[in-house]
């Protein structure tokens, strides 16, 4: 099961690279991960790095990188001074909308080749496995 779950992660990280680069926006799958991640109100570098399975500070340098090219801004954290809160620019709203579409577009070309009624059963069956065996969406 492993083997299968991480070629459709790869497919799928793969095909939503590609869209987000046929969009205008340059990020890779690693930058797509984290992004996709962060709720539309912000969250602190410790929530994504607890979501990613990854150190705070690999968290630290990819926000800085996002940070630089648009994507992410860091803010002050009011709970905590030493934190910070890390939250969407515009141009980042943008290309999470943009890696939105990309994952419609993919479930419609997953459904077209596997079967659309195939398709929604398998998801289905997903959902339910992600929730029995406690998986944090």
């Amino acid at each position: 099961m492993g083997r299968l779950a991480l070629e459709i992660a790869r497919d799928s990280m793969a095909r939503g690279e590609k869209h987000l680069q046929e969009q205008g926006f340059n990020l890779t799958a690693a930058d797509i991960s984290l992004i996709a991640c962060i709720p539309v109100d912000g969250c602190t570098a410790n929530i994504i790095a607890r979501k990613l399975g990854i150190t705070k500070q690999a968290v630290s340098k990819k926000v800085a990188s996002l940070e630089s090219r648009g994507f992410l801004q860091r803010m002050s954290c009011e709970e905590d001074g030493r934190a910070f809160t890390v939250e969407y620019t515009s141009k980042g709203v943008d290309a999470l909308e943009a890696a939105l579409e990309g994952v419609q577009e993919l479930s419609r070309v997953y459904s077209r080749s596997f079967g659309q009624k195939r398709f929604a059963d398998l998801l289905n069956e997903l959902q339910e496995f992600v929730s029995a065996v406690g998986i944090d969406l």
